[in-house]
Order: C-alpha cells, then structure tokens, then sequence
C-alpha cells in the first residue's frame, strides 16, 4: 500500500521538501551566546515552575489545616459562634495572615488562590505534577482552571486528562481555547447554561484616564464582537488602499501641470495616522453616525456545527458549535444562524486524524482558501492564535521555485510569521495533510498540526497514528534542547458540516510567495 508521499512510482516515493529563509551573516552574529542563553532561560523556565508547584502545594496545606482546624472548633460544642461557613472564614484567614507576613502579600489576595490551590491539588494532581516537571506553566494552570470552574466534579478527571496532553505540546494562547472547546464538549449543558448567564451580563462601560483620553469597553457575545473587528479591519484596510491611490493621482496631476507648463496643484497632505488609529477612528465614527436598528454594515462570520448536533440538538459529549472554528459559541445562537443561513459548505473529515479532507463549494479557487481556513484555523507558525481569517495563504514551496498550489504546499500564516518564514533563515517542510515541521535557525524543531475539526474516536490498545515519513533536521548540529517540542499526533474522526450566514469574499489573485 503506498503511503501519502507517494508519485505514482511505487519505487521512488516523493520525499518533502525542507524550505528554508534567506539567511545573512547577521543571522549568524553571536550565534554560540545566544545558545548559552536558551540553555540559561530553559533551566530558569523549569525552576520556575518547579517554584510555583512548590507554592501551589504550600497554599493546599494552608487551606486544609484551616478547615480542619475549623471542623476540630466545631466540634466542640459551645466553643465558638456562627455557621460552618463562618467559623472556617475565620480559620482560613488566620493562616493566610501567616503566610501574607512571609511574602509581603495580603490575606485577601492569597485567598483566591489558595482555593486554586487546593483544586488543583485535589483535583487536578497531574497538572501539579507537570508544573513541577516544567512541561506547563502557571498560565496553562490559569487556562484550565478558567473554564473547569463550570463543570461538576464528575467531569473534571476527562477534562483535566484531555486539556494536559494538549498543553504539554502548546502554548498557553493554544490552550486556553481548546480547554474551552473540551469542556463544552464534556458538559454541554453546563456550558449552554453559563453562556447564557453570562450573556446577559453584556455591557458597554466608559472610564476616563486622563490626558483627555478615556477607555471604551464592551463586553459581547463572540459572534457580534467576531464582525465588528472583521469590519473595522476591512475599513481600515480601506482607508489605506484609498490613500494611496489619492497620492498616486497627486503625482499625476503634477507630473501634467508640469509637462503643460500650468501651476502644480495643492502640497498632497499624506494621512500619518497608524493602523491602530484608523480602526479607532472608524469605530468612533461608526457608533456617532449610525442609526441604531438601521444598519447597512455587512459582516460574515463562520460557524462551523455537527450536523446531527444541529438537527437534534447538543448533549453531554457532543461538539459545541464553534465561531470561526476557534470559539464555542451558544448553540442556540449557532441553530438560529443556521437558520438564516444563504449558503452552507459541508465539511469532510478524516476518520482516523480528524482533519480535514475536503470542503464542498462552488468555485474551486474559494472552495480551496475555504478547505485552508477550516483545515488551518490559525497561523499555522508554532504558538500563534492569529485566525486564518486575517491571515494569508503561504506556498511552503515557493510559487516561483515551481511549489503548487495546492492544499498540501499550502497553510495559513500571519502577515508577520509569512515575512519571517522568507526573509529569517527557518526551514519549513510541508509533510502533507496540512502538518507542518518547523525548524529555528538554532535548529529547535516542532512539528504544528491542524486541530481536528471532527470527532475523535480511539480504539482500545491503539497508541496513536504515526507518519509514514519523518524528515531528520537539515541543519547540523540540531539538537533536543529547551524549546524543542513535538505536538501530539490526533487520531480518529467522523463528518461535520459547516454552516455560515454568510462566506465573506475572497481575492482569486496568486499570493506573493
């Protein structure tokens, strides 16, 4: 049976490319300090963390002599007054006082996390085991504990199983949305139900700073904040296009009064405000001149659900819908989308990985940035949570050195990572299936997968899928230091669909590279 590298002959299969960057002499400056530098930072890294999960145990004790120094007090009878509840307050305070003294903190800010503590040891032992080791840190503890508030008890041991092998091979910006997405997934009632408490603490609030300047803050659903950055991007991106085009035809105009002997026309008065500026001018703008209920703006969002979850509805288990493929979202603001809906792309998935194999639509150049922006999500450069949506599409093979344009010479990266991938000296190989190998000009080598977009199924006593084809790193001298990371490999899964209100526009010209 051939495998996917395969051309056709079975005798000489096709092996991937190793694409590197431009390097010049000044990638290569200091090269042997800035190694002893990462050695430096990765032993800090883990005593670090070694340090917190040091901590973390401190405060569990600190919360579980307070309560049973709080259960001995009420069990002595008429000993002390109040309610349980009261009485280990009291307790708990005492203790933290102690330990407020020792770190010059207050009592009130080591509570909150002295209840983290005592959940995570108690709860969650593994993760404390894993900080320890320094294969997480405490903003992938932030992470879980952020949407395993929600579940009960029953939950928490998948939940915190899942989430940890995913963080041991990602970064805290990774994990935080997959933690989300696996915790609606287990418990999709409770996370129906918060959504909804929390949607209805929705609010816009105003806080002056100082300097004549004040802070403009709104708390929204996903899918109503999601358009409203699409929108002030696409104008802002506008503005520019519109720019320069004025300065264009002012060089015109001169050029021709020139040649015609006439006065030039006015000095042209360049716009120097930034893109930030821009975008914030334009929502200004935008909320002063509108008409509330009498809006002309129009926004696309994706969303992508399950099509029996659509049909029969979301239970224990089943995948949330997902805003962009990134966010879960209510799924009965996802139903009623799906409702309104003018057009659907439906979405094959592998059975074995996950991923995604096709994406059913009308015009083969949008079918394809479509299957590209499901499959990839995000930048697809290691740790970025930049969407596909306001990313690119970069050739790993360059267009010009004969790369095809096809899904597998083909990811998303953001405007940054796609300038670093061709003007630093990285190597990315494209090993098909939408996986990535990157390697650091210091030859740290991570491979990025694209999350799995259906559900997963293991069979008993299976370890895992593994690659036909592993390419060794192309730089000598590359080794497992800090740094140095594989994700894990997905297995199993079945169909989804995708529904959108609507597809946003592509452009059908080549990318760059």
């Amino acid at each position: 049976m051939s495998n996917r590298y395969d051309t056709g002959d079975a005798a000489s299969p096709r092996k991937p490319r190793a694409n590197r960057g431009r390097r010049t002499e000044a990638d290569s400056l200091r090269a042997a300090e800035l190694k002893s530098a990462l050695a430096d930072y990765g032993v800090a890294y883990t005593a670090r963390s070694a340090g917190d999960a040091h901590m973390i145990r401190a405060l569990s004790a600190a919360y579980a002599i307070a309560s049973d120094r709080a259960q001995a007090a009420l069990a002595a009878p008429g000993q002390v007054r109040g309610t349980e509840d009261q009485v280990f307050a009291w307790h708990f305070t005492t203790v933290l006082g102690e330990f407020a003294f020792a770190s010059h903190d207050s009592d009130k800010a080591l509570r909150n996390r002295a209840y983290d503590a005592h959940l995570l040891v108690t709860k969650f032992a593994s993760w404390v085991e894993a900080l320890e080791a320094g294969r997480v840190d405490m903003r992938h503890i932030m992470a879980l504990l952020k949407y395993g508030r929600m579940l009960e008890d029953r939950h928490l041991a998948d939940y915190g199983a899942q989430v940890l092998e995913y963080a041991k091979g990602h970064t805290a910006s990774k994990t935080a949305p997959f933690a989300e997405r696996i915790a609606s997934t287990i418990a999709a009632d409770d996370f129906e139900t918060t959504h909804q408490q929390a949607r209805v603490q929705r609010y816009v609030r105003i806080t002056h700073d100082g300097f004549g300047m004040a802070y403009l803050n709104a708390y929204l659903p996903s899918e109503v904040a999601a358009p409203i950055g699409q929108l002030l991007d696409k104008r802002a991106r506008e503005q520019r296009v519109l720019e320069a085009a004025a300065a264009e035809d002012h060089k015109v105009s001169v050029r021709a009064a020139r040649a015609a002997g006439t006065d030039a026309p006015a000095e042209f008065v360049a716009d120097t405000r930034t893109t930030a500026q821009v975008r914030a001018d334009i929502l200004a703008e935008t909320l002063l001149c509108a008409t509330p209920g009498a809006s002309n703006v129009k926004a696309s969002v994706s969303i992508v659900v399950p099509a029996l979850t659509l049909l029969q509805g979301r239970v224990d288990g089943s995948a949330p819908a997902m805003l962009d493929g990134v966010t879960p979202m209510s799924f009965a603001e996802a139903r009623q989308f799906a409702g309104e809906a003018t057009a659907f792309d439906r979405v094959l998935t592998d059975p074995v990985t996950g991923h995604v194999l096709c994406v059913d639509t009308y015009l083969p150049n949008r079918a394809l940035r479509r299957f590209l922006q499901i499959r990839d999500r995000t930048c697809r450069f290691p740790g970025c949570a930049r969407p596909a949506a306001v990313s690119e599409v970069d050739h790993t093979t360059p267009y010009s050195e004969g790369g095809k344009t096809s899904s597998d010479n083909l990811a998303y990266l953001c405007r940054g990572h796609h300038v670093q991938k061709h003007e630093k000296p990285w190597t990315v190989t494209n090993l098909g299936g939408g996986t990535l190998l990157w390697q650091s000009p210091l030859g740290q080598i991570v491979v990025s997968e694209p999350e799995p977009v259906g559900p997963r199924f293991r069979p008993k006593g299976d370890a895992g899928v593994r690659r036909a084809f592993a390419p060794s790193p192309t730089d000598e001298g590359a080794t497992a230091q800090f740094g140095v990371r594989e994700n894990s490999a997905s297995v199993s899964a079945a169909g989804k669909w995708a529904a959108e209100s609507s597809i946003p526009p592509h452009s059908d010209d080549p990318p760059p590279f």
